[in-house]
């Protein structure tokens, strides 16, 4: 796929899927991520896609390299999710380091929530999921 929409994507299926969890073979520490992902948004596959094209690393420490000046202030992207502090500061304090002390559990819980709440995260339309495996549905 080469930059087209997540929907055009393939959702990897595995008859053989060891696991009831999505997972990417030798995915180490993003597995754990990609598993609470799962669990927190009830097997929402566009959910763990929107995170693998947000931060593929699924670092819950990422935070933007280029920041965007917004009244007055420099703003940056964080987490897992890549949230704004412009567009949601009350998950912010002035260094980020509010949310970026959250643990993954609790950036999932924030990226849920905003994500079901309609906030538009624009790796859906820009990125390329990472090639997760997802469980067979049944």
């Amino acid at each position: 796929m080469d930059g087209g929409r997540v929907e055009d994507a393939p959702l990897l299926q595995n008859k053989e899927t060891p696991t009831e969890y999505p997972y990417i073979p030798n995915g180490g520490y993003k597995n754990d991520a990609i598993k609470k992902a799962w669990d927190i948004s009830n097997k929402d596959k566009r959910f763990v896609l929107m995170l693998s094209t947000e931060n593929g690393a699924f670092d819950t420490k990422t935070k933007s390299k280029i920041g965007y000046k917004r009244r007055g202030g420099v703003h940056y992207d964080y987490g897992l999710c890549q949230v704004s502090s412009y567009y949601h500061p009350k998950y912010f304090d002035k260094d980020g380091k509010h949310w970026l002390d959250m643990s993954v559990e609790e950036q999932l819980e924030v990226c849920y929530k905003l994500y079901k709440g309609g906030t538009k995260f624009y790796g859906l339309d820009k990125g390329n999921p990472l090639k997760i495996i997802f469980p067979n549905n049944k």
